[in-house]
């Protein structure tokens, strides 16, 4: 069956769904009134430095101030040493900028000063948001880093004829000081002018995220992530992608709009859901998001799984429970084993299970 993204949208909130192979494989959930920030980039004041923590706290904005680990200020010294980003090479890649003990929190950071930063983790209960001042704005094909200079490749390009195709490519469209790129998966399906035409146009956002810094009050957001349906359609939207259906009109059309610009060979394939009944309930989804909140999730010859979650980790318990097999029991026991497995990383996806895992399959 063709994979399908579903886009369900609320007045209060939004929700994604992605179908594999006719099967629900991850679904997402933004809420108005409680949009993420991760991305976000904002103008902010720095409150504390803490010396003994090597950190600061920075004031964003936000109903707590964030927190910044030296490790994630960008240089304010060329002298100063940096681990070389030469070894970027993944597809969202995790920069490790200075040597540690090279370079001191205090050196870098003072009370009151101003400085750009982006959210890379969420808020969580009493912890305010970490952040860091080394940017990175993703498109489809590129992810744009302003404070570096090197060229990273997904490595889920293999092809070293094509890696090196594109980093020569990228290299040659970007402007003499325009920092550094990662190229993404999907830029090895795209042709050069979609990738020039994105380059360029990360380039400009750049340009104007730094022109509103410098005019925007402190502390401000200068820099919002778009709306969810964008993001993923960014980040999963691909050539097996059969249809792209959404239940509003408005969001129908910036979806549109969006795949045009970035994938215009597949802008057909945006439809407005006219349904006699919801977009959700016709695929089955609502079924399958009661599913993955229940803690006892059946299988479908009768065998069901337990799921415990705790902070640290989750436990899963298979069970034959109705199932009582046609040939033997070891036969028995094998089966359902195999569809628990199945189901079980079903519920990793849906549930964004992490952590320790323990599964207790049928001995």
């Amino acid at each position: 069956m063709p994979n399908l993204i579903l886009v369900n949208a609320e007045s209060f909130e939004t929700r994604v769904a992605l179908l594999e192979d006719g099967e629900l494989s991850e679904i997402f959930i933004e809420r108005e009134n409680a949009r993420g920030i991760a991305g976000n980039i904002y103008k902010g004041k720095v409150t504390r430095v803490l010396p003994g923590m090597q950190s600061a706290f920075v004031e964003i904005g936000l109903r707590r101030t964030a927190f910044l680990y030296v490790a994630e200020i960008s240089p304010l010294d060329p002298g100063l040493l940096q681990i070389g980003a030469d070894d970027i090479d993944m597809e969202d890649a995790d920069q490790k900028k200075y040597l540690p003990g090279a370079v001191q929190i205090q050196d870098l950071l003072k009370e009151g000063q101003e400085i750009m930063v982006q959210v890379i983790r969420e808020p969580l209960g009493d912890k305010g948001a970490q952040i860091t001042t080394y940017i990175s704005i993703p498109g489809r094909f590129l992810v744009y880093m302003p404070e570096v200079r090197q060229i990273g490749v997904s490595r889920k390009i293999e092809n070293e004829r094509d890696r090196f195709r594109l980093r020569k490519l990228v290299d040659s469209l970007r402007p003499e000081s325009a920092g550094g790129f990662i190229i993404r998966t999907a830029c090895g399906r795209a042709q050069d002018a979609e990738i020039k035409g994105e380059l360029d146009y990360l380039v400009a956002l750049w340009s104007e995220i730094k022109d509103r810094a410098l005019k925007s009050r402190t502390p401000s957001p200068i820099y919002q992530e778009p709306d969810l349906e964008l993001r993923i359609l960014r980040e999963y939207l691909d050539p097996n992608t059969a249809k792209v259906l959404v239940d509003d009109p408005t969001r129908s059309e910036r979806v549109r709009n969006f795949i045009k610009t970035t994938s215009p060979e597949q802008e057909k394939i945006v439809e407005l859901w006219n349904g006699t009944e919801p977009l959700f309930d016709h695929y089955g989804i609502e079924l399958e998001l009661d599913k993955a909140l229940d803690k006892r999730v059946w299988l479908k010859s009768g065998g069901f799984i337990v799921i415990d979650e705790t902070e640290s980790l989750t436990t899963i318990d298979v069970n034959t429970g109705k199932y009582i097999g046609t040939r033997d029991f070891e036969d028995t026991i094998l089966r359902t084993n195999l569809e628990a497995v199945r189901e079980i990383v079903s519920q990793f996806r849906l549930r964004s299970l992490g952590g320790i895992i323990i599964i207790d399959f049928i001995d």
